[in-house]
């Protein structure tokens, strides 16, 4: 019997590892999937690494998690079990992450023992980590259709937040947002302003397809990207625009992100496309520069009426000059010089002054080389005189806490020299003790209060280790600022944020620490990652899913099975989407019943797979009972018969690389089924030289 547990353990998709439940951790046997795992090739190996003990192994900050689900079962006798993610450190210097399920077990051997399965997820992280890069690109660069957002051709850029109604406050050119509404202006606002801009009805028409509502229907079709060209009144006008709308999803909470972008559409000429009708909603004073045409045009809106005056290039540098506060140069050098500048992102914007008053010009060229370019100005005398009386009564570390203060519910100033503290904001549900020890200021006496009376039983350690004073400051000396995600004694998640403030010669002095609630966040992020692995439709996993399972394959006798509906695309156009939609879950439920001890994926469109262990007999049973199953089977609300080929391969898989050599075999078992009249089913035991 104990001969057959350690062989079936061998098997098991996963890694499997047994430790003493003891100080020691020690341990005492692994399978061959945890040793890979580790990559190590043997049990001498693995303990050579871990130093024979299974916490020994564990990367350090991540050993808290796993201590407190061991001892919680050993001090409790409570046999649950347990589910820990933490890094490991492998043989060739490698961090892999994994997920462990663990249980407390008395075993005759060995006496009381924790039996763990071990879970690579190095892919979800990777998948994950990708998905995150594209969402930062998409935030930072704005691209659509090849154009970027500095381009001049566009009137700004908006960000919003379609799933929770909200703006993500990244804004530019787009003047008509009231002050102080910024927070609050959603794409509803910004709907109703482009309404009521509207040429003409049939605009308004074409319009109301980008309601909040229908962009989200859109989104959840697949659709990720729309485009429409539409007449707006500007300020100098009426003009064509071409707008682009860009979503995308932010992998952390799943919620979806508008981008939208205004072009002038018009064919004339450049500044005749832009001057007095897009751009002048957004400065006040505007220079158009065309060396080779030797034009420069200058459009004036700090009057009621617009004002435009026409004159030539060379005759005019010198006012120019006065104009922007460039200095003075002969004509084809003013143009070398303003091409240098517009290379340097840096450099792009200055300020000066000008009768008293202090301007802020920007320079833009459109086409690197060209020779053309726009100089906007605006008046900044009352933004600047009022940062600076704010700058007068407020240094800039206040400035900071008052920021975080706003946005947290809990902060306070530490002095790290000091070990004191004081505070900016106390949440009001806080225990009295914890008030009245943060008003009496002693950090140490606080970080233990917090760690007792705020932070849930299983984070309790770790949260009192990187709440440790000492331990932020060293932290802060690296980087400026750091947060780590608790759970709080009521269950709900809360992020701890610690800030430089102040350092001196690299030792930090002073820094600022905020609670803020980021339950909802955790729990979007949980809910997307479960169901970014579940096909909406009939519930399987899909392909993100199989790549999840993909490492717990190797070193068994596998089946593969590719299953594919006959004659799909004709259902849908006689049917209609409805019916196939139907007929995908009925079928995908024939594969649940018929297959019930395998993992099944939909792989495509119409396109099913399953992989499991190959049962000589049992998946012949499996089969007969699918083929049954099938005969009965007709599209939803027809007498129509459904129909599937199927093409499948076994054979004991030995490595990655052989798994994906036995899909690849499976579909093109599938593809001879359905080369030869389709409606049947096609294995074959899988060889290398086949």
């Amino acid at each position: 019997m104990r001969k057959n547990i350690e062989e079936w353990m061998e098997n098991i998709p996963g890694g499997m590892i047994i430790f003493r439940a003891d100080d020691s951790s020690e341990i005492v046997y692994a399978n061959r999937r945890a040793m890979e795992i580790y990559g190590c090739f043997s049990m001498e190996e693995l303990l050579k690494l871990t130093g024979k003990s299974f916490i020994g192994g564990i990367f350090e900050e991540d050993r808290y998690r796993a201590e407190k689900g061991i001892w919680g079962q050993i001090d409790t006798g409570k046999r649950n079990y347990d589910h820990v993610v933490f890094r490991v450190h492998t043989k060739n210097g490698t961090m892999r992450q994994l997920d462990a399920f663990g249980r407390l077990t008395d075993d005759p051997d060995f006496g009381f023992v924790f039996y763990v399965f071990l879970a690579d997820n190095d892919q979800v992280l990777g998948g994950y980590q990708a998905r995150r890069a594209a969402f930062e690109h998409f935030m930072c660069e704005g691209e659509t259709n090849g154009k970027d957002l500095t381009e001049p051709g566009y009137k700004g850029y908006l960000y919003f937040n379609l799933s929770k109604s909200v703006p993500v406050l990244k804004y530019d050119g787009i003047r008509y947002i009231p002050d102080g509404e910024e927070k609050t202006h959603t794409y509803e606002d910004h709907f109703e302003f482009v309404m009521s801009r509207m040429f003409n009805d049939e605009d308004r028409r074409n319009a109301q397809k980008y309601s909040r509502s229908r962009l989200l229907t859109y989104y959840q079709s697949g659709k990720r990207t729309l485009q429409t060209n539409l007449r707006y009144r500007c300020r100098g006008g009426w003009i064509n625009i071409h707008t682009d709308f860009m979503m995308t999803e932010d992998p952390d909470t799943g919620d979806v992100i508008l981008l939208v972008q205004n072009e002038n559409n018009s064919t004339e000429m450049l500044f005749e496309r832009i001057i007095g009708t897009v751009i002048t909603d957004l400065f006040e004073e505007m220079i158009y520069i065309d060396g080779p045409a030797d034009v420069v045009l200058v459009e004036d809106h700090r009057g009621e009426e617009p004002v435009r005056v026409k004159a030539s290039f060379r005759a005019s540098t010198r006012r120019i000059c006065l104009e922007t506060g460039l200095s003075e140069e002969k004509p084809e050098d003013f143009l070398v010089t303003l091409g240098n500048v517009a290379a340097d992102e840096e450099k792009v914007g200055w300020t000066f002054r000008k009768d008293g008053r202090i301007k802020l010009a920007q320079l833009r060229e459109p086409y690197r080389g060209s020779g053309q370019f726009f100089i906007l100005l605006n008046d900044i005398t009352d933004r600047v005189e009022e940062y600076m009386d704010r700058s007068e009564t407020n240094s800039p570390e206040s400035e900071k806490s008052s920021a975080l203060a706003h946005e947290y519910f809990t902060v306070i100033e530490i002095d790290v020299k000091e070990r004191k503290i004081k505070p900016y904001k106390i949440y009001d549900n806080s225990p009295q003790i914890l008030v009245d020890l943060i008003n009496e200021g002693d950090y140490d006496k606080v970080c233990r209060a917090f760690t007792r009376y705020m932070v849930s039983g299983r984070y309790q350690k770790t949260f009192a280790k990187y709440s440790q004073l000492d331990y932020m400051a060293k932290r802060l000396s690296e980087i400026p600022t750091y947060d780590y995600i608790f759970e709080s004694s009521s269950g709900f998640f809360t992020k701890f944020r610690a800030v430089r403030m102040k350092e001196i010669n690299g030792e930090v002095t002073r820094m600022i620490v905020g609670f803020s609630d980021c339950d909802q966040e955790v729990r979007n992020y949980n809910k997307v990652y479960q169901e970014s692995m579940t096909d909406e439709l009939t519930g399987l996993n899909n392909r993100f899913g199989l790549r999840e399972d993909f490492n717990g394959f190797p070193g068994r006798t596998l089946v593969i099975g590719r299953f594919d509906i006959d004659e799909f695309r004709r259902i849908n156009d006689q049917c209609g989407h409805d019916a196939g939609d139907a007929a995908l879950r009925d079928y995908a439920q024939l594969l649940r019943k018929s297959f019930q001890e395998m993992n099944i994926y939909r792989y495509g469109s119409d396109e099913f797979l399953i992989i499991g262990d190959y049962l000589p007999g049992s998946f012949e049973q499996s089969i007969a009972a699918y083929q049954s199953g099938l005969e009965s089977m007709t599209v939803p609300g027809t007498e129509q018969k459904l129909s599937a080929s199927v093409g499948y391969v076994t054979a004991y898989c030995e490595s990655n690389e052989m798994l994906r050599h036995m899909l690849r075999a499976s579909g093109q078992n599938l593809q001879k089924v359905k080369n030869n009249g389709k409606r049947g089913i096609f294995g074959c035991i899988y060889r290398e030289e086949n």
